[in-house]
């Protein structure tokens, strides 16, 4: 199974109930799904909220069905419109991007939304026949079109090392409980 055949099963498939315990570990007892989702919320694209020190803070969860070493940053949304994907598109502070993998083990990385797309506007401003280049001034990160979706997204696939810049925690999980985080 490709990476973006198992993005577009764990977009449609995989219910984010099964992380509301592991969220509330993540972000403490006061989170709160956004449910129903308003028009407004829906093109905020922002699933979930919490209070940190009296701050509402904005989180917008991505789950995949297998662990990866790396994101589908997904960019566009729809090749026929264009439409921005979430990565673009999130108004949420924080993306929790969750990863299921196989009997009850997890790995979940929490990224700083505003760091995240200030980097992709430096590399779309770099961007030379589809590809962005990379912190050494090659082009690794090459535009993807995702075939296994109805709306053709594209999005680029970065490595999980190569986003510690807005990575603010990596955890790991069994049964679904963090049994081992590393907060940057």
């Amino acid at each position: 199974m490709s990476y973006q055949e198992d993005f577009e099963y764990g977009q449609k498939e995989i219910d984010k109930q099964e992380s509301s315990g592991l969220l509330r570990d993540i972000f403490g007892t006061n989170i709160t799904q956004i449910a129903p989702h308003t028009k407004q919320q829906v093109e905020l694209d922002i699933d979930y909220h919490y209070t940190n020190y009296g701050k509402i803070v904005l989180v917008e969860q991505k789950t995949v069905r297998n662990i990866h070493e790396a994101i589908f940053l997904e960019v566009v949304s729809c090749s026929a419109t264009n439409s921005p994907g979430w990565a673009w598109k999130t108004k949420a502070d924080q993306i929790l991007y969750y990863m299921n993998g196989q009997n009850g083990a997890a790995i979940a990385y929490l990224l700083e939304r505003k760091t995240l797309k200030k980097w992709m506007k430096e590399k779309e401003a770099n961007l030379i026949n589809g590809k962005w280049r990379d912190n050494s001034g090659e082009f690794p990160y090459t535009r993807h079109t995702n075939e296994y979706t109805t709306n053709k997204s594209q999005g680029y696939i970065i490595p999980w090392c190569d986003l510690d810049f807005c990575t603010l925690a990596r955890y790991e999980i069994q049964n679904y409980k963090i049994v081992k985080q590393e907060i940057k």
